[in-house]
This record gives structure tokens, C-alpha cells and sequence, in this order.
């Protein structure tokens, strides 16, 4: 996918990676949803979880759960909660369901 219809910025912190991205234009097909997870980083530090913020469709969330499955946990932001809520956990100090809460974190 065009870097123009996907923005993608990871922001390291102590002990996870805050990935915020945004879509403006979306598919469920074949290469179009290949490539547009492909866009999404590679990330090295195993030992940290990873946030997730942006607006996107179940389907590229799971895929994004498969992407980064192996790290620490992933937690998806939940603007009800005003944090990220876990979703995967791999036995870091956090639980399925728990909130957390980001410091400075800008809406």
C-alpha cells in the first residue's frame, strides 16, 4: 500500500512499543491487505509489549495480533477506557482485559 494512505509511527518507551497509525483507505483483498500489513514495522525487542492505536477493521487487527504475537503482550487503545486495553498476554505483569494507562499521552 502507498505510504500516502498509511501513516505508521512507533514510539519506543522503557518497556513497549506505542504503534499509532492511520488509514484512509482500506482493503480486505488479496495484495491491497498484504501490502498494507507489510507497511507495519517489524519490531526487534521481544521483551516488550506493544500498543496499538488506530482505526481499523477486526480483520487487520487480528492479523496485526499475528504480526506481533511474539512479543511480551499487545493491548489495543480503547478511548472508552482513555488507555490500552490487553488483549494477548504472554506472562508479562499485565492481565487479558487490563487498562493501561499511557503518561503525556496526547488525544
Amino acid at each position: 500500500m502507498s505510504q500516502n494512505l498509511l501513516s505508521v509511527k512507533v514510539e519506543e518507551r522503557p518497556e513497549v512499543y506505542e504503534i499509532i497509525f492511520k488509514l484512509r483507505e482500506w482493503s480486505e483483498t488479496g495484495e491491497a491487505f498484504a501490502e498494507t500489513l507489510n507497511d507495519f514495522p517489524t519490531l526487534s525487542d521481544k521483551s516488550k509489549g506493544i500498543l496499538l492505536n488506530g482505526c481499523a477493521s477486526q480483520n487487520l487487527y487480528i492479523s496485526l495480533g499475528h504480526k506481533y504475537h511474539s512479543h511480551k503482550f499487545i493491548a489495543k487503545f480503547s478511548p472508552r477506557d482513555n488507555g490500552y486495553k490487553v488483549v494477548i498476554n504472554h506472562g508479562s505483569s499485565y492481565t487479558v482485559g487490563q487498562v493501561i494507562k499511557i503518561k503525556n499521552k496526547k488525544e
